[in-house]
């Protein structure tokens, strides 16, 4: 299932995010603001439970987010950009980082690095990812998940531009998984780069383009 969020605010962001001229510090707070509109939608369901609490007027009941606390992945490296944003507003996640890049060549996904966090209980796991462009990526890091988590784990892809093809392929490897997105684009090019897109976020997040 996937879930295109839309917002004046968030095309307003998207539009800064695609523009080339976009200096880093505006693109980071682009990247910032996007994604907790995403962690906004995709945390809606997560259950609540009721504290008392006392306010400087008087008692009260209260809401907070119920145990167990939600995990983070982050895919490396463009996910690291989505990270900050995501712990501010869940605090007490466990994060957890998978290294993935594309081969240049096959297209095919290769790991350099796995930090499995193992998850011996039912939680909500939110997969950071900013493109989701031939989903190879991000299969596969769902697929290294899924292996240190029990079945019953509610797993949520979070990306801020998707590409078709990337959309169709997560959802024929992992049905189970809900997409959220800010924006599905045209189409992927022959290098695999997601049209019109964004560029590369890692560079342009981290400030190494050439």
């Amino acid at each position: 299932m996937v879930t295109l969020i839309s917002h004046p605010l968030i095309e307003d962001q998207l539009t800064r995010l695609r523009d080339k001229n976009t200096g880093v510090r505006d693109f980071r707070e682009s990247i910032d603001i996007l994604t907790g509109f995403l962690i906004i939608e995709a945390t809606r369901d997560l259950l609540l439970e009721s504290v008392a609490v006392e306010t400087p007027i008087r008692k009260c009941v209260s809401q907070r987010l119920a145990d167990p606390a939600p995990y983070i992945f982050v895919v490396l490296r463009a996910g690291q950009a989505m990270a900050a944003t995501a712990l501010k507003m869940l605090p007490h996640a466990t994060l957890g980082t998978i290294g993935l890049y594309r081969n240049e060549k096959t297209l095919e996904p290769v790991a350099y690095h796995h930090k499995p966090a193992k998850i011996t209980r039912t939680c909500d796991i939110l997969v950071l990812d900013p493109l989701l462009a031939t989903g190879g990526t991000s299969s596969a890091a769902i697929s290294m998940i899924k292996d240190s988590a029990t079945e019953d784990c509610n797993i949520r892809m979070l990306s801020i531009v998707s590409a078709p093809e990337g959309l169709e392929k997560l959802g024929a490897d992992h049905p189970d998984v809900r997409i959220f997105t800010c924006a599905t684009d045209e189409k992927l090019n022959d290098n695999g780069y997601i049209i019109p897109g964004v560029g590369d976020v890692g560079d342009r997040y981290c400030g190494t383009l050439e």
